[in-house]
């Protein structure tokens, strides 16, 4: 695991989320229940509509579990394409997927379906589950990036 240590943001956003596109064939973002999400993050799941792949009803996702209660969140799943990363490349950085104006915990899973890029917004904490052979490649395509190996 690689901790990310400063949130990615402009240029470096950017760099990190064409990585994981390259890398990825989905990516997921969180609705949690007892937020009221306004109309920002309304058109953020219209614009993104044509992509959607699953809508799972939870209370876990990569990071988070919820206590308590059968079901907390509608964590939606999203195909990887160039409109879905125009969607994303909209915000300013990693941690600005958060309530109300957008949703939470942007997330990218590899082909296998193992979570590759997780992140908590609200605690501005997030990683990224690679081997550490990738970790040669992570500093020459994102050279921004601030980490330390877990």
């Amino acid at each position: 695991m690689i901790n990310i240590t400063k949130e990615p943001r402009g240029g470096t956003y950017r760099s990190l989320l064409t990585l994981a596109a390259e890398n990825c064939p989905k990516f997921s973002l969180t609705w949690q229940d007892g937020f009221r999400f306004d109309d920002e993050a309304e058109a953020i799941l219209t614009a993104l509509a044509p992509s959607l792949v699953n809508d799972v009803r939870t209370n876990q996702w990569p990071g988070t579990t919820i206590v308590g209660r059968s079901a907390a969140a509608n964590v939606r799943f999203f195909s990887v394409s160039p409109m879905s990363l125009e969607v994303l490349e909209a915000a300013d950085g990693l941690y600005a997927w958060l309530a109300p104006s957008r949703p939470e915990d942007l997330a990218f899973y590899g082909p296998d379906g193992a979570c590759w890029l997780g992140s908590i917004t609200h605690e501005q904490d997030a990683w990224l589950e690679l081997p550490p052979s990738f970790v040669p490649t992570l500093q020459l395509r994102v050279p921004g990036l601030r980490f330390k190996a877990a």
